[in-house]
C-alpha cells in the first residue's frame, strides 16, 4: 500500500498534476484604477515645487493664490495620445489663461524634452524629469497621460486615468467640459 501511494504521488509529480490542486489565487495588490482616482478626488492636491524649463520655479500655491484652477498634465514622450493632446491643451491655455494654468510633467529628461519643443511649442509650464513624482504621489498606475483638475481653492476635483483617454475625440470634448466647470467654480 505504501510502494502504491508513493508511486501515485510521484506520477502526479512527475506530470504536474499536483500543481492543479495546491494552486492558491493570489489576491489583487495594487488598488483598481477607480479606486486609486477616488484617493485624489475631493482632496486638496499633492503639493509641489520644481523648475522648469525655463529655470521658472512652478508650485501649486503660485497658482492658488493667484485665484487660479489648475490643469496638471502628466505625459510622456513616445506616447501618441500625450503627444497628440498637445495642440489641444495649448488651445485650452489659451481659451482660459486667465482662470486657470495648465502645469504639465514630462516623465523624460530635460535634454530630450527641450529637444521636442523645439519643433513642438508648449503655452504653458512644462517640468521634465518628472518620472519619480509621477509615479509616487501622483499614481504610476494611472498611465499616461493622466490629468488633474484642481480648482482655485486646492482641491482636485477630478482625475482622468490613462484608460478614460483612449478615444482622443469623446476625451478632449469630456476634458473641455471639465475645464468649463473648473473655471466656472
Amino acid at each position: 500500500m505504501k510502494n502504491l501511494l508513493s508511486v501515485l504521488f510521484c506520477f502526479l509529480m512527475i506530470t504536474g498534476y499536483s500543481q492543479e490542486f495546491f494552486m492558491v489565487e493570489l489576491e489583487a495588490r495594487s488598488p483598481s484604477v477607480m479606486d486609486q482616482v477616488k484617493q485624489y478626488e475631493g482632496f486638496p492636491v499633492i503639493p509641489f515645487m520644481a523648475n522648469d524649463l525655463n529655470g521658472v520655479e512652478q508650485t501649486n500655491f503660485k497658482y492658488r493664490d493667484a485665484g487660479k484652477s489648475m490643469l496638471i498634465w502628466f505625459w510622456e514622450l513616445g506616447n501618441p495620445v500625450c503627444e497628440e493632446m498637445l495642440p489641444f491643451m495649448n488651445k485650452m491655455q489659451a481659451a482660459h489663461a486667465d482662470k486657470m494654468q495648465i502645469v504639465s510633467f514630462a516623465s523624460d529628461p530635460k535634454a530630450e524634452v527641450s529637444q521636442y519643443l523645439a519643433a513642438n511649442k508648449m503655452s504653458f509650464p512644462v517640468i521634465p524629469d518628472s518620472k519619480m513624482f509621477a509615479e509616487g504621489p501622483y499614481g504610476g498606475d494611472l498611465g499616461y497621460p493622466r490629468l488633474f483638475f484642481v480648482d482655485s481653492y486646492g482641491v482636485t476635483r477630478w482625475v482622468l486615468p490613462a484608460q478614460s483617454q483612449q478615444n482622443q475625440v469623446e476625451s478632449r470634448k469630456f476634458v473641455e467640459a471639465l475645464i468649463n466647470q473648473l473655471v466656472a467654480i
